[in-house]
């Protein structure tokens, strides 16, 4: 597999897995039968495997990664945000927060540069963003320094973009509040799924949003299908499915391998 900002190399296994699809009809099926409730538990069983995800976070589907931003900021914040830039998409994410008239803090470097010491963020920042490996120029912000950066702002909601880092990395959930990724990168599948982990920190935050900038994919409510393993919306069944049969693959041949 390769890195770039597009898709990258389909994983072995799963031009199979998309025959086995079609031959079967999964492709039609009702977004509230069992037959796809079945299939969601095994993609998110995979993801909880692969990320040793703490029992009480929430995993939920979306359509991009911008997507997955727009509702972090949505649902998460009520005023004040705080964003590590340091190339394309780390600077979107400050981006969104100030079409959402959001007041907006950053703490920017050079493109191709790291970070060389912690923000100086008020302790009123309600969220910080940071991109673990910046897909734009390839730089990785060190997984030790994330930790430092929840560390400093305990109160504040941490957003990590491993986008460009799964299934390599290994971060521990309990110290951030939401992650989230592509299916068509490291994990080689088609694109069109973003992955987001949200942990109940980061949900019972959106009771604290006074000013609402849209419900209908608010945490709760995303939560509420989730928890049935089923999704709000008609969703993209196909790579849901291709997703778990993918992540069974990778597990099997040792993660270690992948």
């Amino acid at each position: 597999m390769y890195f770039t900002p597009g898709p990258s190399a389909l994983y072995p296994t799963v031009r199979e897995h998309i025959i086995t699809a079609l031959d079967s009809g999964l492709p039609s099926l009702s977004h509230r039968s069992e037959a796809f409730q079945v299939l969601v538990m095994e993609a998110v069983q995979g993801i909880r495997s692969l990320l040793k995800l703490p029992d009480d976070y929430s995993v939920y589907f979306m359509s991009s990664a911008t997507e997955v931003m727009e509702r972090v900021l949505q649902n998460s914040v009520g005023q004040y945000s705080g964003h590590l830039v340091n190339g394309a998409f780390s600077s979107r994410l400050a981006e969104l927060a100030e079409m959402l008239d959001l007041i907006v803090v950053r703490h920017e470097v050079g493109w191709g540069e790291a970070f060389d010491s912690l923000p100086n963020f008020d302790s009123g920042v309600e969220l910080i963003t940071v991109v673990h490996n910046e897909t734009s120029t390839g730089v990785m912000t060190p997984v030790d320094y994330i930790y430092n950066l929840a560390a400093a702002f305990p109160e504040s909601l941490l957003v990590v973009d491993i986008v460009s880092s799964i299934p390599v990395v290994e971060l521990d959930f309990s110290k951030i509040d939401v992650g989230y990724f592509l299916v068509q990168k490291g994990l080689g599948l088609p694109s069109g799924l973003a992955v987001v982990i949200v942990s109940p920190r980061a949900i019972e935050a959106e009771q604290r949003v006074t000013v609402k900038r849209g419900t209908y994919r608010c945490w709760s409510a995303l939560k509420k299908y989730a928890d049935k393993y089923q999704t709000q919306e008609t969703s993209n069944i196909l790579n849901i499915y291709l997703l778990g049969k993918v992540l069974a693959d990778m597990e099997a041949q040792g993660w270690q391998e992948k």
